[in-house]
């Protein structure tokens, strides 16, 4: 069982915070996957060095791909080996995860025109994704999971969690709910 976790100059460390320990604590490998594998330092000033770049990512090995937030996702400009990278994930059926900025760039590539999903809102996609048409599937909502792909707003760190944790069944439902309530009382 193996998760890859895009990390990047600038991502938003915290927001793959909570499902991280809980997949690795649960017999995931967690690997880190970086555009190039330099040491890169997250928005919280974390130095990270990644285990892969993107083009080492064996999609057949992998059962999620987490994509943090972070500033980059308001450029205009997307990796090509990153989205290739999501093309196969997709195409395989395999979850994809992206949080707060990182919706804009599922958003751009069209993953959201026929699934039902959530962000910081829908005008925020609309402001950076020009090519975004998936508005009418958008819910006001801390994370939703939808067809494999699941998004959340930069402040439901812990709703991505419990949804990822649903989506691979890691725990039992019962067991979910008991995590969800010990983060949010």
């Amino acid at each position: 069982m193996k998760v890859y976790c895009l990390v990047f100059d600038g991502f938003s460390d915290w927001e793959a915070g909570y499902i991280l320990p809980e997949l690795k604590n649960n017999g995931y490998e967690v690997v880190t996957v970086g555009f190039d594998t330099h040491p890169i330092e997250s928005m919280g000033g974390l130095q990270v060095m990644p285990h892969k770049k993107l083009s080492e990512v064996d999609v057949d090995s992998g059962d999620l791909f987490i994509i943090p937030g972070g500033e980059r996702w308001q450029g205009e400009e997307d990796s090509l080996d990153l989205l290739e990278t999501i093309k196969k994930f997709h195409a395989a059926g395999k979850p994809i995860a992206a949080i707060c900025g990182a919706t804009i760039f599922l958003a751009r590539n069209g993953f959201l025109n026929d699934c039902q999903h959530t962000s910081n809102t829908k005008e925020y996609l609309q402001q950076f994704a020009k090519d975004y048409t998936g508005g009418d599937n958008y819910l006001e909502e801390l994370s939703v999971s939808d067809k494999n792909i699941i998004t959340a707003s930069g402040l439901g760190s812990i709703e991505f969690a419990y949804e990822i944790l649903k989506v691979l069944q890691v725990y039992t439902p019962e067991r979910c709910k008991e995590w969800y309530h010990f983060f949010k009382g």
